[in-house]
């Protein structure tokens, strides 16, 4: 059995940074969690839908920060 680990996810879209956390087994699922999580009104007042938003987090490269 894994541990989950703790991931931070921090979007910068649009003149607004945007920090959350989950927790997951790898960063890549991390990220589908993270935005499966979003509120619609959220994404509606980012001015984004959430297939724009998979297509950035599947489209950019991972920055791990220690």
């Amino acid at each position: 059995m894994t541990s989950k680990k703790l991931f931070t996810v921090i979007l910068d879209y649009r003149g607004g940074t945007y920090i959350d956390q989950t927790s997951a087994d790898s960063p890549a699922a991390a990220l589908t969690k993270w935005v499966s999580k979003i509120k619609e009104e959220d994404l509606a007042e980012w001015k984004i839908s959430r297939s724009e938003l998979v297509e950035i987090t599947k489209s950019n490269d991972l920055v791990p920060l220690n």
